[in-house]
């Protein structure tokens, strides 16, 4: 029997596009642990999504990284890239220059803000966020998984209407860090 995809599925840049109104979440079982995950289609490149689950690993194992990211409140995939767009805004709007400043205008300017959008609704905030963690696929540093707690934990008080600008120039310190020990690489 011959089947047909409705919609059809678009390639481009090692993505697969799919209407997600016709293709909702499926749930795959697998059969020897009986472990079941859920599984919908995305937009997002999947070494991204790999790389954003592998520093949301560490953050979670680390009980001090943990406290920071405040990963509780961080249950899904899109909550925590929300929450690195927020972080991301907040270094494009606050501080006035540096690497991490150079790195946020681009990344804001490619991706821009939906004015008549509330915050927590704005779809280019999780785009910020896809970028945002986009830089981490290439090169690692010992920072990486410290850099990504405090972008959480900045974007998440962002979020809840609380603006700590310590946390904010400490997210800017270290991504300024972390962008000079990838550079060197």
């Amino acid at each position: 029997m011959i089947g047909r995809i409705t919609p059809l599925p678009s390639f481009s840049n090692k993505c697969i596009n799919h209407n997600n109104d016709t293709h909702p979440k499926k749930i795959l079982k697998n059969q020897k642990t009986d472990s079941v995950i859920n599984v919908k289609n995305t937009n997002c490149d999947f070494r991204i999504i790999s790389k954003e689950l592998s520093l949301y690993r560490d953050v979670k194992n680390n009980p001090m990284l943990a406290s920071v990211a405040n990963t509780k409140s961080h249950y899904s995939l899109n909550a925590r890239f929300s929450s690195l767009g927020v972080a991301v805004t907040a270094i494009y709007n606050m501080i006035e220059n540096g690497k991490a400043k150079e790195k946020s205008v681009d990344i804001c300017d490619k991706n821009p803000r939906n004015q008549s959008m509330k915050l927590n609704l704005d779809p280019s905030l999780t785009t910020r966020g896809v970028e945002y963690i986009n830089q981490f696929i290439d090169t690692e540093t010992p920072l990486d998984s410290t850099n990504y707690a405090i972008g959480l934990k900045v974007g998440s008080d962002i979020k809840n209407a609380v603006l700590n600008r310590i946390m904010i120039n400490q997210f800017n310190s270290t991504w300024n860090i972390r962008l000079n020990m990838a550079q060197k690489k």
